[in-house]
């Protein structure tokens, strides 16, 4: 008997906490109404005389009250967020894709449950989809909403599926040569090491100046330090970073167009390491050879018209103007190495004439250690060993 009362009590308390929770959550969707009521423009109101006058109130009461259908006459059409399977690396961005959704298409959607429910409609696969199906059936059993408001959805969000402890993470990569540019690109460089910076809580310009000097590449780091002109202030990290693009895109065009250059072609005026014969005698007795004009190719005649002869037609047919010429002669048709002239002591460079005159010294030193004399045919010298007597070497020496 004595229990009765105390389960009314308990019963009466539960009900009087749904109670509230039921009016908290028709407070927030009158609040919700009311601010799309505000949003709602007035007809009229434009065309209004500017005068005193007050404005009649009868066009509030006509207003239309379904904003959401003229959104897409507008062409509004934002992105829906991707699905979520409950990567910590991923959850970040998930989060702020569903956030600028909502604001974008606020009208959309009736009240924070109807947020909250949107953004689990995409947790379809891994931890996400457990977190999802236990909300709904905690949802589903109470008969009460899992959580009061977005804010307390986004919250209960970051907690399970971003990363824990961001600005120590940012902080400790900071503080190690992880963030260096390296081989990467300075654009790439300068978005991570603001997200860094960010997620740290770096505040003050000189300690990020510095930091980001640290991790530059080197040669950038150097240019940007010893400008005389327009040198960025180093507590300023904006001017860093645009100083680093510009500098970074300036290198990149200057080794293009070194990149680019080609050797230039052969010119009259260019002066050639090799004399220039004569040139040479037609040979033909057929026909005499016609007029050549002076060439502006060394050993090659010129044609006073641009026919070709028929003993000129491999040569028209040429791709490269430019006749190929030997480095040696100076003449066409073959290579240095292929020179008939290499043997010729004019055309030898130094050092073949110098190893010319010492094969031809040791040839002949050769010659007279084999050559046989006279007196080593014809007289036996002393066993070896034994000396000649003093007067058999006088008597020949005379």
């Amino acid at each position: 008997m004595d229990s009765e009362p105390e389960d009314r009590i308990s019963r009466l308390e539960s009900e009087l906490s749904e109670a509230k929770e039921r009016s908290r959550v028709q407070q927030n969707t009158l609040d919700h109404i009311l601010t799309l009521l505000q949003r709602l423009p007035i007809p009229g109101a434009e065309q209004a005389p500017q005068d005193s006058a007050p404005a009649p109130l009868a066009p509030t009461i006509t207003a239309p009250t379904a904003p959401a259908i003229r959104e897409p006459s507008r062409g509004l059409k934002p992105a829906t967020p991707n699905d979520f399977d409950g990567d910590r690396l991923k959850g970040r961005a998930f989060l702020n894709t569903c956030r600028l959704y909502i604001s974008l298409c606020e009208s959309q959607f009736r009240d924070d449950q109807a947020m909250i429910h949107w953004a689990l409609s995409f947790m379809k696969s891994g931890r996400a989809a457990l977190y999802s199906n236990r909300i709904l059936r905690r949802e589903a059993s109470e008969v009460l909403p899992a959580f009061v408001s977005w804010k307390g959805f986004e919250l209960d969000f970051i907690s399970k599926f971003c990363p824990k402890n961001e600005a120590t993470v940012a902080l400790t990569k900071l503080e190690s040569t992880r963030y260096y540019q390296g081989r990467k690109s300075v654009d790439d460089y300068i978005d991570e090491f603001s997200e860094l910076v960010e997620e740290a809580g770096y505040s003050d310009g000189l300690s990020i100046v510095m930091k980001f000097r640290k991790g530059l590449d080197r040669e950038l780091q150097d240019r940007i330090a010893e400008m005389v002109q327009g040198r960025p202030d180093d507590d300023d990290p904006e001017e860093w970073y645009a100083a680093a693009r510009v500098l970074d895109a300036n290198r990149a065009a200057n080794q293009a167009f070194h990149g680019t250059q080609r050797v230039a072609a052969f010119t009259p005026t260019s002066r050639t390491p090799f004399p220039v014969p004569r040139a040479p005698a037609p040979t033909s007795s057929i026909s005499p050879a016609p007029h050549f004009q002076t060439s502006q190719y060394p050993g090659v005649p010129a044609r006073a018209s641009n026919i070709p002869t028929p003993m000129e037609i491999d040569a028209a047919r040429r791709k490269n103007p430019t006749p190929m010429l030997c480095r040696r002669c100076g003449e066409p048709g073959h290579f240095a190495r292929e020179c008939p002239k290499g043997y010729d002591v004019r055309y030898m460079t130094l050092d073949e004439r110098q190893d010319w005159i010492e094969h031809l010294l040791s040839e002949a030193d050769v010659a007279v250690t084999r050559t046989p004399t006279p007196d080593s045919e014809t007289v036996e010298g002393p066993p070896t060993g034994v000396s000649k007597p003093e007067e058999d070497f006088t008597s020949r020496s005379g």
